[in-house]
């Protein structure tokens, strides 16, 4: 049972990931008409700071 509630967590929290980027994707380019190709790096930016945050401080996600 743990199991499934766990792979349910990271399934939510995976789609909201998605949402997120979706929504900021189309929110700039509704605005100013002009893809930000930018947005995947602070994307990843954000992603490697969670992971170092969790190797090193013990920080859950």
């Amino acid at each position: 049972m743990d199991l499934i509630l766990q792979a349910f967590s990271d399934a939510v929290m995976l789609a909201g990931l998605y949402t997120l980027m979706a929504v900021g994707l189309s929110l700039g380019f509704g605005v100013v008409r002009i893809i930000n190709f930018a947005q995947g790096e602070m994307i990843m930016l954000g992603v490697y700071g969670a992971f170092w945050l969790f190797t090193l401080v013990g920080v859950a996600p």
